[in-house]
């Protein structure tokens, strides 16, 4: 536990952008039971916001700390996504299909419910977890394969927060370490390459990594409506990765 806070604090100093810390504003955060939420939820505590986590169950999330409050909803039920989203100024969605779970349901229609509690409460920013190659049709690829469509499904749901009038931010990583034979991932060891999102490369990122690259997100300009490829870059410098997404084009 405590190299995965070494490992988390280590990740925070690299999301920060050089300005004051956030002054209290909230942030929901979609799957943050999960292996990207929580690493993302200690940077934002690091960083001075208010982390609203939307879970299930709050019993089995009591373990992210009594500084996070909880909202309780499930993304498969928008009446349960309202109050949830009253009154936060940013969403970050680090949500996924499980294995009981359909890639419509989650990836596209938990999205969109997410989306739409979001517009109704006027955030400011809205940040999806994504992955390389969403939008594939291709039947062969993996991961629609093994998964019911799910890059596919994962388009989708990028479309319809592009077209919301929400401000955004999405961010497809390639596949997510540590993978299950790995013990950690140390984040903020290497550099990460940052690539428009129709590049269509491979390679992984450690989660602490993508949870610094989100929260940097959050208020930046930089990267307000922009949809862009993340993996890690051994041969390029740790932090070059914030100058090369304020230099992406606009989606």
């Amino acid at each position: 536990m405590h190299m995965i806070k070494q490992l988390v604090a280590a990740a925070a100093m690299m999301s920060m952008a050089g300005s004051a810390l956030a002054a209290g504003e909230i942030v929901l955060v979609a799957g943050a039971t999960g292996k990207t939420g929580r690493p993302a939820i200690e940077i934002l505590k690091g960083e001075g916001y208010k982390v609203r986590a939307l879970v299930r169950d709050a019993a089995k999330a009591a373990d992210l700390g009594e500084d996070v409050e909880f909202a309780v909803g499930d993304v498969t039920k928008p009446e349960t996504l309202t109050a949830a989203a009253k009154g936060a100024d940013f969403v970050i969605s680090a949500i996924g299909t499980g294995r009981s779970q359909k890639a419509e349901d989650i990836e596209y229609g938990g999205v969109a419910a997410l989306v739409d509690a979001a517009k109704a409460a006027g955030v400011k920013q809205f940040v999806l977890v994504s992955s390389l190659n969403a939008g594939s049709t291709d039947t062969n690829e993996f991961l629609n394969k093994a998964f019911g469509m799910l890059l596919m499904w994962k388009g989708e749901g990028e479309k319809y927060l592009r077209e919301s009038g929400v401000p955004y931010t999405i961010v497809r990583p390639g596949g997510l370490r540590p993978f299950p034979n790995e013990q950690s991932c140390e984040g903020g060891e290497v550099g990460l390459k940052v690539a428009p999102f129709n590049d269509t490369g491979m390679g992984a990122v450690c989660r602490t990594d993508l949870a610094a690259v989100l929260v940097n997100a959050l208020g930046n300009p930089d990267a307000v409506g922009k949809t862009f490829s993340l993996i890690s870059d051994e041969h390029a410098p740790v932090d070059k990765w914030k100058s090369d997404i304020a230099a992406l084009p606009k989606d």
